[in-house]
């Protein structure tokens, strides 16, 4: 039984200080039964007590976090304490705990079947059984079986916790599946990360018009900040949702309440904003978006000019940091680190202003150019997508806000209620996109090992898979690491 919680050397290093006589050398011990099991142990049954010590003490150690966590967020919000299995200590570190056994277990499992496979003689003769043993023979098999382990997931009690969960570890694979790409030399020029970002902005801008609040803080005071160009700053949070009403009606033919007084208007929260508008705008959008101004290319010119200079700052402020602290790799080429902050802060600055600039901009180009039948709420996304296209600007350098985009934007988009209807009727549609992340990450990881960049996502697939040699299917034992006994000797001799 205490195989199943302690390491052998661990028991070892044990029974020393507990008789406080030296560990015996195990190369020149004379009685080899008493430690076979530690010196030659049998490959199965150590596998299975590595993978159950290893989730046990994963499920401690996280239950003891998640539960001194738990109580200081119900001490500082004043809530009523909930029940033993509803709390984070239990359900989350319970789910992680059996992920990594069923992870480990089915992927040594496929791995030893693999190794019996090959050294069976002969083939079978029917043909279902060849192509069974040929799929059960792929390198992706091991890899496939283990993803599996991801409907452990369903054991989170919070929906929210498992789709973020979930969309976290499908961006990562994404990432590594562009790096995969890139890596095979087949992908041309402009392809990237930056491609995710149209997509992204695209339901970031429509989720902004609908109000939607699970939008990051950071990318809803981006596309807020209006200049005067552009909606004025205090009635702009009131007027943004306003425009989705405004888009139902599909953008009627705008006529001027100073020029026509008793003109009845399309939205009576939009007064304000129809009062300013000036008599010479035609469009609805145009009266929306820049009331103050008639043309759109001037509202546009001007807001890409004044927020220009203050993204520029900002950037150069955060790319001067980064070059201060890393001032002594530049020792030798301190005018072309120069040249090369200049030109991040203006691709960084020209990607971030004309993204936002062109998403509200675009909203005219569209009623002039779009039929109106075309001009209802998905012209939102019209817009965010030509916006998110100035990413291809600075496409080699904001690769974590592409990937930090595109998550806010799933995120988005599965917390709203415009999701198609097979989706709704999927039950767990999280878990099952959890449990294809795993697959794919496992089988790149297998196939593409350059693609993972991530030394601790190198780590987390090791833990998950057992050590190397389990992996590869080698029945040699590994020497036993004695850190233990180095420490003891060292005590020893000062003492002598």
């Amino acid at each position: 039984m205490l195989d199943y919680l302690i390491t052998p050397e661990e028991l070892q290093s044990l029974k020393f200080y507990r008789k406080r006589r030296p560990i015996p050398n195990r190369e020149h011990t004379g009685d080899t039964k008493k430690d076979s099991k530690y010196t030659a142990p049998s490959g199965r049954d150590d596998e299975l007590k590595a993978s159950i010590r290893l989730s046990g003490r994963v499920f401690v150690v996280g239950s003891i976090v998640l539960t001194i966590i738990d109580k200081l967020r119900l001490r500082l919000h004043r809530l009523s304490k909930p029940r033993f299995w509803s709390g984070l200590g239990v359900r989350i570190p319970l789910s992680l705990s059996i992920l990594l056994l069923l992870h480990r277990f089915l992927h040594q499992v496929v791995v030893r079947l693999q190794g019996k496979l090959r050294q069976s003689p002969g083939e079978p003769s029917p043909r279902i059984l060849r192509s069974l043993k040929n799929a059960l023979l792929s390198p992706i098999t091991p890899s496939t079986a283990a993803a599996l382990s991801g409907v452990a997931l369903v054991s989170i009690p919070s929906k929210n916790a498992r789709l973020t969960i979930s969309i976290y570890v499908f961006t990562k694979t994404v990432e590594y599946l562009l790096n995969a790409l890139l890596v095979s030399d087949r992908a041309p020029w402009w392809f990237g990360s930056w491609t995710l970002f149209p997509f992204a902005l695209a339901q970031l801008f429509r989720g902004l018009i609908d109000g939607d609040e699970s939008i990051p803080f950071i990318y809803r005071k981006a596309l807020m900040s209006f200049p005067t160009s552009y909606i004025d700053r205090v009635q702009g949070h009131a007027m943004v949702p306003r425009m989705a009403d405004v888009a139902r009606l599909q953008f009627p033919t705008f006529q001027s309440t100073i020029v026509f007084p008793r003109k009845e208007l399309a939205s009576d929260g939009m007064k304000a904003v129809f009062r300013e508008a000036h008599p010479a705008i035609r469009h609805l959008s145009c009266a929306v978006s820049h009331p103050k101004s008639v043309s759109c290319a001037g509202a546009w010119a001007s807001y890409s000019l004044r927020q220009f200079q203050k993204n520029a700052g900002a950037f150069s402020v955060f790319y001067s940091i980064l070059f201060l602290s890393n001032f002594g790799s530049f020792r030798g080429s301190i005018l072309t680190a120069i040249s090369g902050l200049i030109y991040k802060t203006i691709r960084s600055s020209s990607f971030t202003t004309f993204s936002v600039a062109t998403s509200w901009s675009a909203l005219c180009l569209c009623q002039r150019v779009l039929p109106k039948r075309l001009l209802g709420p998905q012209i939102f996304y019209v817009s965010g997508f030509l916006g998110g296209l100035a990413a291809l600007v600075d496409r080699t350098q904001s690769h974590f806000l592409f990937l930090d985009a595109t998550r806010s934007a799933l995120l988005s988009w599965c917390r709203t209620k415009r999701r198609p209807r097979y989706l709704q009727r999927i039950p767990s549609p999280e878990v099952l996109l959890f449990v294809a992340s795993i697959a794919t990450l496992n089988i790149l990881y297998d196939l593409r090992p350059k693609s993972v960049t991530s030394e601790g996502a190198k780590e987390l697939i090791e833990i998950l898979r057992g050590p190397r040699r389990l992996a590869q299917g080698a029945s040699r034992v590994l020497p036993a690491r004695q850190p233990c006994a180095i420490a003891i000797n060292e005590r020893e001799l000062k003492a002598a």
